[in-house]
């Protein structure tokens, strides 16, 4: 039609909740029948990452998006919050990004992403620190997480893990939900408030500060696997209290939070010490 139009894209930069500074390397940008038609997309997300976006725009009052993002060679820490980084060496993400929903509502944008690890380890992790002295099986400290998954969607400030499956050639396993919120999307989405008469809801004032020190809050709770063959002493009194479960060839210690998960880790592994002393 004669509103119709095409933009070529060679640089720049594209940011959308927990993606930091996708680089644009080429992308097709097409209006028609009022939408915007999002094609060719080839991006650089953090260092060697690369990534592929297609999809559209329905413009208007409310401006829907339906984007997908596939993606590989991504470090995690491009994607994780900052207190999550030093929970990770060397770890390798590819997967999918669907991204639909609207700024201009207050549901607001949601990601749904299917995750897997091309490779990674996890390390100084209370959980599996406590789970090491438990088990006597110190190679827990440290958890290879390659040929694992995570199902996750991220919305309104709140990092939902939907389904863990990290396994481990050291024969560990985790699995389990968890929500981790970030104060400061929430702090954003107030300042940037809500556009356009119709929408749902109106602004929050543009006043709001960005508070100095961030505080994650994550709701959950994780099942921490050991292999049946990496527990020297089933009878052990700790075992017993800690990791009573037992199927599916693992003994399994829930670890649930409400609050600071290293808090609530490091109380564990306390814990744990004040019981291998007595």
């Amino acid at each position: 039609g004669k509103d119709d139009w095409r933009l070529e894209f060679e640089g720049g930069t594209l940011r959308q909740n927990w993606w930091k500074d996708v680089e644009i390397r080429k992308l097709t940008i097409r209006r028609e029948a009022g939408k915007l038609l999002f094609e060719n997309g080839k991006l650089s997300l953090g260092d060697g990452g690369q990534g592929f976006l297609a999809g559209e725009v329905e413009t208007g009052a409310i401006p829907r998006l339906n984007l997908r993002l596939e993606f590989a060679d991504v470090p995690l820490n491009y994607l994780l919050a900052d207190s999550l980084e030093t929970y990770f060496d060397s770890a390798v993400i590819a997967g999918t990004n669907q991204i639909v929903g609207s700024i201009n509502l207050r549901s607001g944008v949601e990601h749904k992403l299917d995750l897997k690890f091309q490779s990674g380890t996890i390390h100084d992790f209370p959980p599996l620190d406590a789970l090491a002295l438990i088990t006597e099986h110190t190679p827990f400290r440290r958890f290879p997480i390659d040929s694992s998954s995570i199902k996750a969607e991220s919305k309104e400030g709140v990092f939902s893990l939907k389904e863990v499956n990290l396994m481990s050639n050291i024969n560990g396993k985790i699995t389990g939900t968890m929500e981790i919120e970030d104060p400061r999307v929430r702090v954003e989405e107030s300042k940037i408030g809500l556009l356009g008469e119709g929408a749902e809801g109106e602004g929050a004032a543009a006043s709001v500060e960005t508070p100095a020190e961030v505080t994650y809050q994550f709701r959950g709770e994780l099942l921490l696997g050991a292999n049946q063959a990496t527990v020297k002493d089933p009878a052990h009194p700790l075992v017993q209290k800690y990791i009573p479960e037992n199927y599916d060839g693992f003994y399994w210690m829930r670890f649930p939070v409400n609050g600071s998960l290293a808090e609530k880790g490091y109380d564990l592994i306390r814990e744990v010490r004040r019981g291998l002393r007595n």
